[in-house]
């Protein structure tokens, strides 16, 4: 099921009275939570923190959650001094602002948010979701449930859009030991 979002994809940090950061070292020592392992935006923090030679655990605390609202929760209960979440999440979700997050840094960004389905889904299904999916932003419910999922509009994609992903699983996995 090749499926894309409409708008690049950055992984931000939000928090509460923060002034914005330059760069993750920064946050040293800090606990930051995230969506769960495998997310993109998830992905997108490590390659940042790979780039910036920062080592969990070490440099900086990550503790992943099972959803992008029980993340913001830990900020709000003092657990994380920061939930990292997709950029196109922006003012979407209530609970930032209810609990005064705003934004302190971006990750560089991947052009696009991509679907992929299990290879073993049957092609007559994959057919029907992506057909689903992608008149979810023609009708009124369907542009209720996008921005309940905080999700951009969809659109049909080709492998040539899962390559930005490619290149961030590449670099995560590292160059093979010999």
């Amino acid at each position: 099921m090749p499926l894309r979002g409409d708008t690049e994809l950055r992984a931000i940090i939000v928090t509460r009275g923060r002034l914005p950061i330059a760069t993750l070292a920064e946050l040293g020592g800090e606990t930051l939570a995230l969506p769960p392992r495998g997310s993109g935006v998830s992905d997108l923090f490590r390659l940042a923190m790979l780039d910036e030679g920062l080592v969990d655990g070490v440099d900086l605390h990550l503790h992943h959650h099972q959803t992008k609202v029980s993340c913001l929760h830990a900020v709000a209960a003092g657990q994380a001094i920061g939930c990292v979440v997709p950029s196109f999440l922006g003012s979407q979700l209530a609970a930032m602002n209810e609990m005064s997050l705003e934004p302190i840094w971006a990750s560089e960004p991947i052009t696009r948010l991509v679907v992929a389905v299990h290879p073993r889904l049957p092609a007559a299904a994959v057919e029907l979701l992506q057909r689903r999916v992608l008149s979810w932003q023609t009708t009124v419910e369907g542009r209720v449930l996008l921005d309940g999922l905080a999700w951009p509009a969809m659109a049909a994609a080709g492998d040539h859009d899962y390559d930005a992903l490619r290149l961030v699983a590449g670099r995560l996995r590292g160059p093979a030991s010999g």
